[in-house]
């Protein structure tokens, strides 16, 4: 008696066009959302996949991070000429944000990015990165404007490096840092994608 065997996977196509836009849809969209733009890439390559379409590897993943980088510096363009002129101050709490981030994020991915291609893992760091948000937004402190401090730095640099972990936030993860720190919404967000300037030019 002949056992049964499985239909062999549909072969893979080139990366279309229709691909392109798909994924660059999705990057564009969830980068400026508290949720890893990275993970729903890899989620959307894995669907896709399934289908017979040729699936992205990191360094593509990588690569459509440029355009929302680009993105992020024209829009927050007066913000980072300022940095140079009467924000200056701010560079300290800057460069040690990003320091953190390189001294403790660069080796949780190192220890952590094996963990990447299993979606139950990203489906748990997602579900992690919410119920952060949420706890944060229940019992932050009161919120003020004011100055980033160099403390206020570090604290944020440590939650961008959290996204070091597969699945997790990088916006979320260090937007909740600056709230935890009595900083406002507005402010933290903006302190953010300061943040993720350096960190995502030196990943590409």
């Amino acid at each position: 008696m002949l056992l049964a065997q499985a239909p062999p996977p549909l072969p893979a196509t080139p990366l279309t066009a229709f691909d392109a836009v798909l994924y660059g849809a999705v990057q564009g969209i969830w980068e400026f959302l508290p949720v890893s733009s990275t993970t729903h890439l890899k989620l959307l390559s894995r669907l896709l996949a399934s289908v017979g379409h040729q699936p992205i590897d990191e360094v593509s993943i990588m690569l459509f991070h440029l355009p929302t980088l680009a993105a992020a510096c024209w829009v927050l363009r007066k913000e980072i000429r300022a940095l140079f002129g009467p924000q200056r101050a701010l560079l300290w709490p800057l460069t040690l944000a990003t320091l953190m981030t390189g001294a403790i994020g660069y080796p949780l991915h190192k220890r952590f990015d094996p963990r990447g291609s299993s979606l139950a893992f990203l489906g748990a760091a997602l579900c992690v990165t919410g119920l952060i948000q949420l706890l944060v937004e229940r019992f932050r402190r009161e919120a003020r404007e004011g100055p980033w401090t160099w403390d206020r730095g570090i604290a944020v640099g440590l939650g961008q490096a959290l996204a070091g972990i597969p699945g997790l936030s990088r916006l979320g993860m260090s937007t909740c840092a600056g709230l935890l720190t009595g900083r406002p919404h507005v402010q933290a967000v903006a302190f953010s994608f300061l943040c993720a300037i350096p960190v995502t030019a030196g990943m590409t």
